[in-house]
């Protein structure tokens, strides 16, 4: 499969209030119908008249926004997306939430781990402690996305496209400064934050599912507990394995530019479509059939994250909450085609 991943918003407090998203958003393409998807798109972007030109979410009105996620869906494309409202926030909450979450990456070691795991450990909270707010708060969206990704397009694969579960391709957008920013994310997730994540909580997977080319290509050899984790297996990881994380986030990344990149275009589209509908600036008919793109299992289909103090987040607008509710019973549950 194909993963283009794309963000849409300034991930800062807004300095006047009022609703103000930001989000990180990802499509998984099937390699399949890969080809047929960029050739319907190719066939927007000259409709709209940009022969040699990307396609931008924001120059695309309600007509090109609906035609384009037409076409995901009839390819089998799954958007994924992961939110925050910036301005519920106060400036020291999110530094809290980033100081917490760095602290908790060092609060379980003891003496028997291994000296080179503790250093390991020390140098990734103080990298987590340095980052800025803004950062912090797109790295936030881009561990709950991935996590969101990996715990749901596994089992709804398994039964419909087994297939491609055999490749993971990341494709991430490659210009400039957003380069060097997402490396550095990229180096967090796919080091030791993704991974421990899956260590307590492991992967699920359905009894009547196909992982064959999965389990071909990430399941660990050994399914004994990692010697360098001193703790016994937890109880509930019985009913998971114990996969390469490493291999599945890293062994196909790649950083590409947006504008030779019809996937990443499509992820721009989806993810500013999803941002505009909840900050009132598409109408309606535009993403009206976006949740049939989106999954809902054991998570609601979107994420919308919250890092306020109390850890609960605070009342939305009337409007924002309408849009969000629409988004989430209207999406596909996960053992939907």
């Amino acid at each position: 499969m194909l993963i283009f991943i794309d963000e849409s918003g300034s991930f800062v407090i807004p300095p006047h209030g009022g609703i103000s998203i930001s989000c990180v958003g990802a499509v998984v393409v099937p390699e399949a119908t890969a080809n047929l998807l960029w050739s319907d798109l190719d066939r927007v972007r000259l409709k709209k008249g940009f022969p040699k030109g990307e396609l931008k979410g924001s120059s695309l009105g309600e007509t090109e926004v609906a035609r384009i996620i037409d076409a995901a869906g009839r390819h089998g494309v799954r958007f994924f997306v992961t939110g925050t409202e910036m301005s519920q926030y106060l400036p020291d909450e999110i530094l809290r939430h980033r100081d917490g979450q760095a602290d908790r990456i060092v609060a379980s070691l003891t003496p028997e781990h291994l000296p080179s795991l503790v250093r390991q450990m020390h140098e990734l909270r103080e990298k987590l402690r340095r980052m800025s707010p803004q950062l912090y708060v797109q790295f936030a969206l881009l561990s709950e996305l991935v996590s969101r990704i990996l715990r749901t397009i596994t089992v709804n694969f398994s039964i419909f496209r087994p297939r491609e579960l055999g490749a993971f391709h990341w494709r991430l957008d490659g210009k400039d400064s957003t380069r060097t920013q997402y490396e550095r994310l990229w180096e967090l997730l796919g080091g030791f934050m993704i991974q421990s994540i899956f260590l307590r909580e492991p992967f699920s997977a359905l009894r009547e599912g196909d992982y064959t080319d999965f389990d071909t290509e990430f399941l660990n050899t050994s399914q004994d507990w990692p010697e360098h984790l001193p703790l016994e297996r937890p109880p509930d990881s019985a009913r998971g394995r114990i996969i390469d994380l490493k291999k599945i986030m890293q062994g196909s990344m790649n950083f590409s530019d947006s504008r030779s990149s019809r996937g990443l275009q499509l992820a721009d589209v989806l993810t500013n479509a999803y941002r505009r509908a909840l900050m009132g600036r598409l109408q309606f008919e535009g993403w009206k059939d976006l949740p049939t793109l989106m999954l809902k299992g054991e998570h609601p289909a979107i994420g919308m994250l919250h890092m306020a103090a109390d850890g609960k987040d605070r009342p939305a607008s009337p409007e924002l909450a309408q849009v969000l509710s629409f988004i989430e019973s209207h999406a596909k549950f996960l053992l939907e085609s």
